[in-house]
């Protein structure tokens, strides 16, 4: 059984809801599953860094939290009282504390109005924490929702996001929030590899006989017929190639039973995504490339 990313809660707050109290709003967890302004987030890189940030040791709070579910298993068993469904509730409320992280939230936007307000350096407060906005992630924006997180820890969280990047080159700003976003993919956390190698893109060029749709030309589309038209393949586009050495330490680390070595990973963190698929280049190198000799770019 592969093992999923943990689930942890946050506020997801309309800001019409902060308008009209000030933007100093005064809640609690229980107000919010009330009001359905309670969301579950799979864990990723960005729940990490804030919780060592703040020192907070995540494998303690699992730990705890299976506990609770076990009794709460173990009471559903039991006849239906009064008794025992308040049981059930407190423990919920548990699992719930448990699992909040009070320095994320997520803010809908219900007019460009409040947008502006809480983006031009007032930011604005709930329960006493004083809210900057952090980033919002491509599909976050879909939906008008952008990540806020407590102002204390911004310059913290902002250095790891960063990931040791040259802040001097220049990058187009949907881009550059594309890339941090990545740190807010659900996740499971592996080892490091001894090392990486970032080599050149794999680029093929070909001939092939193609059906060639052109719509640049008049008000409805040309298609022709094209023989030997010249193709560039970039072959290596968004994925790059794992050892099976590797491949099945990862195995082990997120799958305790399957015996058998996968053939790729899904990979998210910080500047990077793509797959790594199991490959023995060093095998390659002996019996095929008879070269070992590698350009890191």
């Amino acid at each position: 059984m592969i093992k999923q990313p943990q689930q942890r809660y946050i506020y997801k707050i309309h800001s019409g809801r902060l308008r009209k109290a000030n933007w100093d709003l005064k809640i609690n967890i229980s107000e919010a599953i009330a009001n359905e302004e309670l969301i579950s987030l799979a864990e990723g890189s960005l729940i990490r860094f804030i919780d060592e940030i703040n020192g907070v040791i995540s494998s303690g709070i699992y730990s705890r939290t299976k506990n609770i579910e076990s009794q709460i298993r173990e009471i559903r068993k039991l006849p239906t009282s009064i008794v025992n469904c308040n049981m059930i509730k407190d423990l919920y409320a548990r699992k719930h504390k448990l699992l909040f992280i009070k320095d994320y939230i997520n803010v809908v936007m219900d007019s460009n109005k409040d947008f502006d307000r809480l983006n031009k350096r007032k930011g604005f407060y709930i329960n006493g924490i004083k809210f900057k906005r952090l980033m919002g992630t491509p599909n976050g924006i879909k939906n008008y929702t952008i990540i806020y997180v407590n102002e204390k820890i911004y310059d913290r969280l902002m250095e790891k996001i960063n990931n040791g990047r040259d802040m001097t080159k220049k990058l187009v700003p949907s881009k550059l929030e594309s890339y941090m976003a990545l740190t807010c993919s659900s996740s499971i956390p592996v080892s490091n590899p001894d090392g990486v190698l970032v080599v050149d893109d794999c680029v093929t060029k070909f001939k092939s006989d193609i059906i060639k749709i052109d719509d640049t030309k008049s008000e409805y589309p040309v298609i022709t017929y094209e023989k030997d038209y010249d193709i560039e393949l970039e072959e290596s586009d968004g994925y790059g190639l794992i050892l099976p050495e590797l491949s099945e330490r990862w195995r082990q680390e997120i799958n305790t039973e399957e015996q058998y070595v996968p053939s790729g990973f899904c990979i998210r963190n910080a500047f990077c995504k793509g797959m790594v698929f199991t490959f023995d280049f060093h095998r390659f190198a002996d019996i095929v490339a008879r070269n070992y000799i590698v350009k890191d770019i």
